[in-house]
């Protein structure tokens, strides 16, 4: 779980999830604070959510 992992990780600046499937819960997105630059190439998102 991405969220789980970013927890751990408070000083993360660069995150690269390509080409992996994401659902739509945002609950965790809160521990993302650090992030600068992240890559949502394939991921089955569209802009629209």
């Amino acid at each position: 779980d991405v969220n789980s992992i970013c927890e751990e990780l408070p000083a993360l600046e660069v995150l690269d999830l390509t080409n992996n499937r994401m659902s739509h819960d945002v609950s965790g997105i809160s521990s993302l604070r650090n992030i600068r630059i992240l890559v949502l190439n394939n991921c089955s998102i569209t802009w629209k959510q």
